[in-house]
């Protein structure tokens, strides 16, 4: 039976992911030999052949898997973390680190872009944010000139996976979406922006269907990984385009919530309404045939991560050293002991700033409320709960524009039950789990498998892969208490608006 790979490049690791002509799961690894460096406060790196490193070792662990037959491989579609501008000199080689999305140093750019281009919000269908593309392609045109001229290509990390896979350079709609090069209405690279920045277009790659061929896998590459020569590499998309095709969240009507590295509201909508362009994100469909918007919690899961790799060892959660239970496991057993409220106890969830609706990345994090009273259960509980109540208000923006009938979770805080629970509590109504752990790698191979013929489609290739596991009812009572707890959470970011700034100083 043919089998398809879906390939992540995620901010905290590399993913690929095997499945079938039928869209089941046949295998999956991953790697994290790679890591952000902050070399000054609001930068935040990573170097691409680290990248590239990574996706050979997760394909050479897929390749020499136990299920595995090469000879079975019908195509590879990508994925990956969005945004983040690699520069490419002549010989295709990286410039320098890449700026990820996480990245804001270029706040004063962002400044020049809006001056600059005053329908850039209009064009693009979103805010200027410093953690998009083009802000820091002006960063390092300003502050590193000596590099500046020597680039050949501006790509991003997916796309430079596949022009290592294949020699070829595209990208999607997704992904160019987030770039604020974008012209969203036209699904292609805006001219006036381009002319008003004084980027070459030529510095760009082509703009391509997510589904469509990109190339296919050089000799060299397939002998290194013991791959047969020639397998199809589809376009792919950005990370958040493929996590809601993997949630198989494709339709109007529904919404997929995830809390990976960052906490995200990803909707499909028919059309951009105006306050998408102040208070949400707006993207390209893959398949340039619609919309979604993105609202976001930049500091999600990272919260959690923060906790634990800062605040709490696991051997101080549980006295059993012996427990076979991982460290996050643990921490929801501690969060599920905690009444809803955590006893008083509000996290802001703003260690990179708000994300939306707020677009505050000077906005900081925090836990208020605390007392003496108050111990590691109930501070990792708020955290979960502080997460939810900033994803609630995207949720809440979002439905000024659109019907949303069905919420599904995905990433990695859905292997937390309680969490789980919180969202449905805090969101006042059911929440789905579907049948895929790793819904971005699993939206890809599903695009590879469109481009190759596979399936009918995007949406036909998730009614036929993607299927409702388990649904998580609010509890009523705590739903009334979260409802009430929710107005305080809002209170206390107004009220520590203009003080955020301040500690900037300091």
């Amino acid at each position: 039976m043919s089998i398809l790979i879906g390939l992540d490049v995620g901010t905290s690791r590399t993913k690929s992911l095997v499945i079938n002509s039928r869209g089941e799961l046949v295998a999956a690894s991953s790697l994290d030999n790679y890591s952000t460096k902050f070399p000054e406060s609001s930068w935040a790196e990573q170097d691409p052949s680290k990248w590239w490193e990574a996706v050979k070792g997760v394909l050479s662990d897929t390749v020499n898997g136990d299920n595995i037959d090469p000879g079975e491989i019908a195509g590879i579609g990508l994925t990956g973390q969005m945004h983040g501008p690699v520069f490419l000199d002549k010989k295709g080689s990286p410039l320098c680190p890449c700026m990820i999305w996480s990245d804001t140093r270029a706040k004063q750019e962002s400044q020049s872009i809006s001056r600059l281009v005053p329908e850039i919000s209009e064009i693009t269908g979103n805010p200027v944010s410093s953690g998009f593309t083009a802000p820091k392609v002006l960063w390092l045109k300003k502050n590193r000139p000596e590099i500046f001229e020597k680039i050949w290509k501006i790509v991003l990390p997916k796309d430079y996976i596949n022009y290592k896979l294949t020699g070829s350079l595209f990208t999607d709609p997704s992904d160019a979406s987030g770039t604020l090069l974008f012209d969203i209405q036209e699904g292609r690279w805006s001219n006036e922006i381009l002319n008003q920045l004084e980027i070459r277009k030529e510095m760009l790659p082509s703009i391509a269907n997510s589904t469509s061929i990109a190339g296919e896998l050089k000799p060299e590459v397939a002998s290194e990984l013991g791959m047969p020569e020639g397998i199809p590499v589809v376009v792919g998309g950005g990370d958040l385009a493929t996590g809601l095709i993997g949630n198989g969240a494709v339709k109007e009507g529904s919404a997929a919530i995830t809390i990976g590295t960052a906490g995200q509201v990803l909707v499909p909508v028919g059309e951009l309404g105006e306050d998408f362009l102040t208070e949400l994100y707006s993207f390209r469909t893959p398949d340039f045939e619609g919309f979604f918007t993105l609202g976001t919690v930049p500091s999600g899961g990272l919260s959690l991560q923060w906790f634990k790799d800062s605040v709490s060892k696991v051997e101080d959660l549980v006295g059993d050293k012996g427990n076979s239970l991982d460290s996050f496991d643990l921490l929801s057993k501690q969060a599920a002991r905690i009444p809803a409220g955590s006893n008083g106890l509000i996290f802001l969830p703003y260690l990179m700033g708000t994300g939306n609706p707020h677009m505050d990345y000077r906005a900081k994090g925090g836990f208020l409320g605390l007392t003496p009273d108050h111990g590691k259960g109930e501070m990792i509980r708020s955290i979960m709960e502080g997460v939810t109540m900033a994803l609630k208000e995207s949720l809440e923006v979002t439905e000024r524009w659109t019907r949303i009938d069905d919420i599904r979770l995905g990433a990695g805080a859905t292997n937390s039950q309680v969490w789980n629970q919180i969202q449905a509590d805090i969101y006042g109504r059911e929440v789905q789990l579907v049948n895929v752990n790793d819904p971005s790698p699993f939206g890809a191979a599903l695009l590879a498998g469109v481009g190759l013929d596979m399936f009918s489609g995007i949406a036909g290739a998730t009614d036929q892969a993607v299927k409702v596991t388990s649904r998580i009812k609010p509890d009523r009572v705590r739903s009334r208490k979260y409802e009430e707890l929710s107005k305080v959470y809002r209170e206390t970011y107004q009220a520590l608006a203009k003080v955020f700034p301040k500690l900037e100083a300091f």
